[in-house]
C-alpha cells in the first residue's frame, strides 16, 4: 500500500513538472498587420488607405496615403460658386500616427496621436477684358491636422473589423488663391496671388473598414 502511494505521488509530481515546463499557446492570436479604408472620409473627397503594424503588446504605428478630390461635405453644407472654368485637380492626403492599446494589442480600446495633411486643388480659367488673353491659375486649400484621439477596434470575425475613432486637436488651414484687381493705369483686371493661414480647433469622428492578417 505504501509503495502504491509513493508511486502515485511520484507520478503526479512528474506529470505536474512536465506540464509546468511546457509553453502554453496564447489565448488568442495577435494579428500584427492591418489594412484599412477610410469610410466617412469619402464624403470629404478623401480616398485614403491605411496600414497599421503592431510593434508590441501595447504599441502600434499607422500610416495612410491617398488622393483628394473636392470636399463634397463642405459643398453640401455651404453654397459655393461653380463656374464653368473650374476644374478639379487631384490633391494628396497623408497620415502618420502612433497608438497605445491598454488591453489587447491591435484590438479593443486604444489611445492615439497622429498627424494628417490634406490638400484640395482647383484650376481656373478666365479671359482678360482687353486682348482676350486667357489666364490659367491654380488654387489650393490645405489642412495640417495635429490631434489626440480615442478609438475602438470591433472585430466582426478573425480578420474583418471596424475601427471607430474620435479625436480633437488643432488644424492649420492654408489657402492660396488668385484675387482679381483692377489696374488703374491700364484699366485691366490683373490677378495677384493671395495666401492666408489660420489655426482652428479640430474635432473629428470617423470609421475605417479593415482586414487584419
Amino acid at each position: 500500500m505504501k509503495k502504491t502511494l509513493v508511486f502515485y505521488f511520484l507520478f503526479l509530481f512528474l506529470f505536474a513538472s512536465f506540464g509546468y515546463g511546457q509553453k502554453h499557446p496564447p489565448l488568442f492570436h495577435v494579428y500584427k498587420n492591418q489594412v484599412k479604408l477610410g469610410v466617412q472620409e469619402i464624403f470629404m473627397g478623401d480616398l485614403s488607405g491605411y496600414y497599421e503594424r503592431v510593434l508590441s503588446k501595447k504599441v502600434s504605428v499607422e500610416f495612410g496615403a491617398g488622393v483628394v478630390l473636392r470636399n463634397y461635405l463642405r459643398e453640401f453644407v455651404q453654397e459655393t460658386v461653380q463656374p464653368e472654368s473650374r476644374r478639379i485637380l487631384l490633391g494628396m492626403s497623408m497620415n502618420a500616427g502612433i497608438k497605445y492599446y491598454p488591453f489587447i494589442p491591435g484590438e479593443a480600446l486604444y489611445l492615439s496621436m497622429d498627424y494628417k495633411v490634406r490638400r484640395y486643388r482647383t484650376q481656373y480659367k478666365t479671359v482678360s477684358t482687353i486682348g482676350n488673353e486667357t489666364w490659367i491659375f491654380n488654387e489650393y486649400d490645405q489642412k495640417n491636422i495635429y490631434r489626440l484621439g480615442i478609438g475602438y477596434v470591433y472585430c466582426m470575425d478573425d480578420h474583418i473589423f471596424l475601427d471607430i475613432y474620435s479625436g480633437v486637436g488643432l488644424a492649420g488651414l492654408t489657402n492660396q488663391s488668385m484675387v482679381p484687381q483692377m489696374n488703374p493705369n491700364t484699366n485691366e483686371w490683373e490677378f495677384i496671388k493671395s495666401r492666408t493661414f489660420d489655426v482652428k480647433l479640430h474635432f473629428n469622428v470617423g470609421l475605417k473598414f479593415g482586414y487584419r492578417f
